[in-house]
């Protein structure tokens, strides 16, 4: 039986024979197919995924999350051995749309973004702090741990998928190998004691009824607060601006006071750290999917997050000891072929084999 079939077949047990046939919605980075079913005024929404130990941890972790009050989609059924389970339908617009929308530049609209994303920190704490409560991580998709071995990962993600595509060109001096071996062995120093969901970002937090809903957390461990929220301000489709994610630290410090208090100087000597290994870990998907799974529009992020991270290495004062990184940036964002979107497709499209 296809997955399809399996997930119809949950439907209708669940819901009768009358239900709508399935319509396709825009899926993301992963395996996974979502669809969504009606029945007259009402809606559901159905995945279907291959691989099951993916779907267990989904599954695991929004249960989890939901008996501690957190935001997050309630499950109607599930069909774990037939790679299929039906949710409640949070609607198709997420925060990221809404940020689209936006221009934070115009006083209204810079408004309505530190609204909404006070609105989110309100939750973040608590996903993370009260996540992390009673939380047995064994069943971890990928890792139990956001420790060194992951962020050695990362950093080899973004050296081969984008630096050796992309900019190969550019010799992997012994310089920058250290500045990346610091950065690993500088975040890991930090205490992990969160449940971190590894994408918290606007995309993956669907907006209903004005009100955040968090979703995409089954690669979740557990880690170091600052991770997820650097993942929240420096997205590439955050909406933001520096002004404006200097006020949201802020915000952000006075709702986890119940659970850790920190000072700005304390939090920000680990935060851009965080920051800028999670960006480095960025260029890597976004010449990943296009090249390995032909996704080519993961590659529009390239220029802005190459100058972003140039910015983020001239500008924050904590992450001003890696200085050869901060030169490989500065080269990179006078490169022509990293800066513009038709070599990149070009590249991409001779690397993708589908």
């Amino acid at each position: 039986m296809s997955l399809l079939n399996a997930l119809i077949d949950l439907a209708k047990q669940e819901f009768g024979e009358s239900i709508s046939d399935p319509v396709s919605l825009k899926g993301d980075g992963s395996d996974r197919k979502i669809y969504r079913f009606r029945q007259g005024s009402e809606s559901w929404v159905g995945v279907t995924n291959p691989h099951h130990d993916e779907n267990y941890a989904f599954i695991v972790l929004s249960q989890h999350l939901a008996q501690r009050g957190i935001p997050v989609p309630h499950i109607l059924s599930t069909d774990l051995s037939n790679g299929c389970y039906l949710l409640e339908d949070l609607g198709d617009v997420s925060l990221a749309d809404c940020l689209t929308s936006w221009n934070a530049s115009h006083p209204p609209d810079t408004e309505a973004i530190l609204q909404a994303y006070h609105k989110v920190l309100y939750w973040l704490p608590r996903f993370q702090i009260e996540g992390h409560q009673g939380l047995d991580y064994s069943f971890c998709l990928n890792h139990v741990e956001l420790a060194e071995a992951v962020f050695r990962w990362d950093m080899n993600y973004f050296r081969e998928f984008f630096w050796e595509i992309f900019a190969h060109r550019y010799p992997r001096k012994d310089s920058i190998l250290r500045d990346l071996e610091g950065l690993i062995q500088r975040v890991c120093q930090v205490e992990r004691n969160a449940f971190v969901s590894c994408d918290f970002q606007s995309r993956n937090i669907m907006w209903k009824a004005k009100t955040p809903y968090f979703i995409d957390y089954q690669s979740g461990c557990q880690g170091a607060i600052h991770y997820d929220f650097a993942s929240l301000l420096y997205a590439s489709r955050s909406g933001l601006n520096d002004t404006l994610r200097e006020q949201l630290i802020k915000t952000y410090l006075y709702e986890l006071r119940p659970w850790i208090k920190l000072s700005h100087e304390e939090f920000i000597e680990d935060f851009y750290h965080f920051v800028l290994a999670r960006r480095l870990r960025s260029l890597g998907t976004y010449g990943f999917l296009p090249t390995q799974k032909g996704k080519l529009y993961f590659l529009d992020a390239i220029p802005n997050t190459i100058r972003e991270i140039d910015q983020l290495l001239r500008e924050h004062a904590p992450l001003s000891q890696w200085q050869a990184l901060q030169g490989l940036f500065a080269e990179w964002k006078e490169e022509k072929d990293l800066c513009d979107i038709v070599t990149l497709y070009q590249t991409a499209k001779t690397v993708w084999k589908g």
